[in-house]
């Protein structure tokens, strides 16, 4: 089942709501982390950057979401950053060894 469908479910009552929320934010999580790994003390900056601004604009493009949003920070304390595990060997392009 996706996660819109859960959503839907859990709000209707059919689902236990936190589970949900917890599923869902998980979910979305490892996606964000598969997406941007890996991650290095070089790379790091421009992910901040990219995130804050990314999330900033889906705030203007539905501004009744920001409540939602502090309201789940509050209630699920969660934030998951799943790192790819790298070779011990592992180096960049420029030949430096790679940040974990």
């Amino acid at each position: 089942m996706d996660n819109v469908k859960k959503l839907r479910l859990a709000v209707l009552g059919a689902l236990p709501e936190n589970e949900v929320f917890t599923e869902v934010l998980m979910d979305y999580s490892k996606k964000v982390s598969a997406a941007i790994q890996p991650l290095s003390r070089e790379t790091a900056p421009f992910i901040v950057v990219i995130l804050r601004n990314y999330a900033d604009e889906v705030e203007k493009l539905h501004p009744d979401l920001k409540e939602a949003a502090e309201e789940l920070i509050q209630a699920l304390k969660t934030t998951v950053i799943v790192q790819q595990e790298k070779a011990p060997d592992a180096a960049d392009q420029t030949g430096c060894q790679a940040d974990g």
